[in-house]
């Protein structure tokens, strides 16, 4: 659904305004909805992350992240940070590209929107992990404790 209303809305832009440095800015909307949906995700009974990992993960190491879940606290609160992270980074991102789309030359937004995301999500990772080392929740995972 998410991918079907990006795809409207940019049809939609580019009929409506026709303006290139719109479409460039549509990018913001994509990944600010994808930080608000993580950040949103903190409100419910399981944070985004989490639930991104139980399904990509092999079927033993999504019983063991569940089950974390449901009795440990430094794990819980671990995912909670990592989502938080992401969910800013993305809205972080979508700041950028806003202002990128309308301060900078169109030829360079697109490439230099993918470094901006990659940068900030490579910071938001490189938190997460520091933190799941301090709080011992990246041991847990493996099984160490």
């Amino acid at each position: 659904m998410f991918v079907i209303a990006a795809m409207v809305l940019s049809v939609l832009v580019a009929m409506v305004t026709g303006d290139p440095r719109a479409l460039l800015a549509r990018e913001s909307w994509i990944t600010a909805a994808l930080g608000l949906w993580i950040l949103g995700s903190l409100a419910t009974t399981r944070p985004f992350l989490l639930d991104v990992a139980v399904k990509v993960t092999p079927a033993a190491m999504a019983q063991r992240l569940d089950r974390l879940w449901h009795t440990v606290l430094v794990f819980r609160r671990w995912m909670q940070v990592a989502s938080g992270a992401w969910g800013v980074a993305f809205l972080l991102d979508a700041v950028a590209r806003l202002v990128m789309a309308y301060t900078l030359p169109i030829d360079s937004v697109p490439s230099l929107g993918v470094v901006v995301l990659v940068v900030l999500l490579g910071m938001a990772q490189t938190l997460v992990t520091v933190h799941g080392r301090r709080s011992g929740a990246l041991a847990l995972i493996r099984g160490r404790s």
